[in-house]
């Protein structure tokens, strides 16, 4: 006995009730992710944890500030687009790490950048301020990730630049 599958039958039912999937898929996010915050963070554990697989120390310390990461990021009230865009440059950062002397011409070019973005240095000022505040505040209280992204060079790529020069005045 074969089954057949009545296509516009079902292509009727799903226009017939377009939210019911996305509904679910809603409540599952929510489940499993229930600040806004989950998601960023843990994608950024898992995927370091699955990149340092042979280091079981660097693991434990990655899961253990895990907590301390969302923490920082609640209060700085940080929105959940932008922790996923400063969690995925720590995590391209630890992966691709940047030389001592490739972060020097990097901030160098970087702040030039920001500047021009901003129009000017007067306005440019408070931003970097802001970042540097942010960046002193995030090595205080994520130690593990903050000592890292700095030695690496996270701290002077350009989008994560523009977070920290946005959410430093808020890091207090």
């Amino acid at each position: 006995m074969t089954t057949t599958i009545n296509r516009a039958a079902l292509r009727k039912a799903a226009a017939a009730a377009p939210g019911a999937k996305f509904d679910r898929q809603v409540q599952l996010g929510q489940r499993l992710y229930p600040d806004a915050y989950g998601r960023a963070v843990d994608s950024l554990v898992h995927r370091f944890v699955a990149h340092h697989a042979d280091d079981p120390d660097l693991r434990t310390l990655a899961r253990g500030d895990a907590p301390l990461l969302r923490g920082f990021l609640q209060k700085c009230g940080m929105s959940a687009e932008d922790a996923q865009v400063f969690t995925s440059g720590l995590l391209e950062r630890d992966t691709f790490p940047r030389s001592p002397e490739a972060k020097k011409q990097l901030d160098a070019l970087n702040y030039d950048r920001y500047r021009k973005e901003c129009g000017g240095f007067e306005q440019a000022a408070p931003g970097i301020e802001s970042n540097k505040r942010f960046w002193k505040e995030f090595r205080a209280e994520v130690p593990f990730y903050g000592e890292r992204a700095i030695e690496q060079g996270a701290d002077v790529d350009l989008p994560i630049v523009a977070i920290g020069a946005k959410y430093g005045s808020t890091a207090k």
